[in-house]
Order: C-alpha cells, then sequence, then structure tokens
C-alpha cells in the first residue's frame, strides 16, 4: 500500500507505521508470515488470557413446546 504525498516531510523521526510495528513484534517472537496465516498455529503461538478459561455456564430459559400455545 504506497500512496505520493506532495510537500516535506518534518524535520527528524519518521513516525512508526502500523505494518512496520507489526513485523518488528513478529521478528521479536519469531513467528513468520506463513506462521501468522495458519490459524491453528497463531492460536497456539500467541498467549491468549481467555483460553483455557471455563466461563460460566448462561441457565437456558425453558420453552414451552409450540404445540400447548396454540391452545
Amino acid at each position: 500500500m504506497e500512496l505520493d504525498v506532495q510537500g516535506r516531510r518534518p524535520v527528524g523521526r519518521s513516525k512508526k507505521t502500523w505494518s512496520k510495528v507489526v513485523k518488528e513484534d513478529m521478528r521479536k517472537l519469531n513467528i513468520t508470515e506463513d506462521m501468522a496465516k495458519d490459524r491453528k498455529q497463531w492460536s497456539q503461538l500467541i498467549p491468549c488470557p481467555t483460553r483455557n478459561v471455563n466461563f460460566p455456564q448462561v441457565p437456558q430459559p425453558v420453552l414451552e413446546p409450540y404445540h400447548t400455545l396454540l391452545i
């Protein structure tokens, strides 16, 4: 994704782009682009605080059978 913008760049260090930050994070974690594209492998590589958490079961409402509602 390239964009040509007219004008001059301000003095100083250039801003970090999202793609550069993602590539740097992947380099730090030793993750290749192919690994990131594989959902199963990605989920095993990336720590997730909600993985392996037993969420409480939400009680389901008891519904009357449809034929009893017609009476």
